[in-house]
């Protein structure tokens, strides 16, 4: 090999080191950018995610009302049946 060639091949693999390593620190970057900073997308998704949350909870309380109206309900159902005497309560079963 001429003193030439090997001089061209030298230059062409620093050019294209130089080149990737270039192209990695700014993918890195961009990256190391995305992951510290707030971006559009993650503000929306957790308001989203809150509004989620809010609405999760308000019907965890509907339910737990409605449960405990049930409860009530069938509580009052019961003692009325107990205070009821055992042949009104085989006439009560009858009609059913």
């Amino acid at each position: 090999m001429d003193p030439h060639s090997i001089t061209t091949i030298a230059v062409f693999a620093i050019v294209t080191t130089g080149v990737v390593a270039a192209m990695i620190a700014q993918a890195w970057a961009q990256r190391a950018k995305a992951a510290a900073g707030d971006s559009p997308k993650l503000r929306e998704m957790e308001q989203r995610l809150l509004r989620m949350e809010q609405a999760i909870d308000s019907i965890a309380v509907e339910v737990e009302r409605s449960a405990e109206a049930n409860r009530y309900t069938a509580k009052l159902l019961t003692d009325n049946l107990q205070r009821l005497g055992p042949a009104q309560q085989a006439e009560r079963a009858g009609q059913r």
